[in-house]
């Protein structure tokens, strides 16, 4: 179909249009059948997000139409291929939604179909999409743990330590559950005090974009490829610490610990190029529950004199 109008449909008898393959399965905890489905979809960037959506909504729904509450764990690969290089690479995604099927379903598809659209009309380099997997398992309940407590383990902490620590975790209409976790300090911290943050990874991949804006910008389709790989869960864990540490960005690429010459010659010289005054340093724990909560533990660190 070419054209479509209130008088009548347009189109071309013979003509083929490119699809994209799905492959969908679907699961339920303490199930080990699995279903799978195999589907054809349009390429149309119109039809496209809403055909996927719609593919994977109602198979959900055939398979799990009565018990409509619980927990999602999906996961995605997509193979896209860079046609003028012939290059193929491979986006991997996962995450962890709760909800009725219907509300965790959306936001699941959003995190699928947002890069999908920025594949499709980057401004790199022409691209086919040539295989989407999209895997979902249904936890017919809410899995859910709140962060309430950070105990220290340490007596003393110096740089380059492994900081212990217990974690309280409350968990959604049950009781409590502690887990105990490491980090690891920077060697070559100098400052006396310094912050480590715990929350999902979620919310720490959005600070971190946030907060280090410039390092997702990209400059080629290369460095947007990169820019997918920083996918994060409800279900991971994350744990970090900001060090300070004077670097810049140029096009799109990361230097650290510059000289100051360099520094002057590459961000005050060329449009575009952006300072970083800090370095992010960062532990991912994957668990089975939405991590819900976001504390903070001041630490202090003993220099040796």
């Amino acid at each position: 179909v070419y054209n479509d109008r209130q008088t009548a449909v347009a189109g071309e008898i013979g003509g083929k249009y490119d699809m994209i393959p799905i492959n969908l399965s679907f699961s339920k905890a303490g199930n080990n059948k699995k279903k799978e489905y195999k589907y054809n979809i349009v390429t149309d960037p119109f039809f496209f997000p809403n055909i996927l959506a719609g593919l994977a909504m109602s198979t959900v729904y055939k398979e799990d139409s009565k018990n409509s509450e619980g927990s999602i764990v999906f996961k995605a690969e997509i193979k896209v291929k860079n046609l003028k290089t012939g290059k193929v690479d491979i986006i991997k995604m996962h995450d962890f939604f709760i909800g009725t099927n219907i509300r965790a379903m959306y936001s699941s598809l959003v995190t699928l179909i947002k890069p999908l659209q920025y594949l499709i009309y980057n401004w790199y380099a022409e691209v086919k999409i040539e295989n989407i997997s999209i895997k979902l398992k249904k936890i017919p309940k809410y899995q859910v743990a709140n962060i309430e407590k950070a105990i220290l383990l340490n007596k003393e902490i110096r740089p380059g330590d492994k900081v212990k620590m217990r974690l309280l975790f409350k968990i959604y209409k049950g009781g409590y559950i502690s887990k105990n976790i490491s980090f690891n300090i920077p060697k070559n911290i100098t400052s006396t005090k310094a912050k480590i943050y715990i929350s999902s990874a979620k919310l720490e991949n959005l600070t971190y974009k946030y907060g280090y804006s410039p390092l997702f910008k990209p400059k080629s389709y290369s460095q947007l490829i990169k820019n997918f790989r920083y996918n994060s869960s409800y279900n991971d864990l994350a744990l970090w610490i900001d060090k300070p540490e004077i670097g810049a960005v140029v096009n799109g690429y990361y230097l650290p610990n510059l000289p100051i010459s360099k520094l002057a010659s590459y961000v005050f010289r060329v449009q575009g190029h952006k300072f970083l005054r800090k370095r992010r340093q960062l532990k991912i724990v994957k668990t089975n529950y939405l991590i819900a909560g976001y504390i903070i533990v001041p630490i202090y660190i003993t220099h040796d004199e």
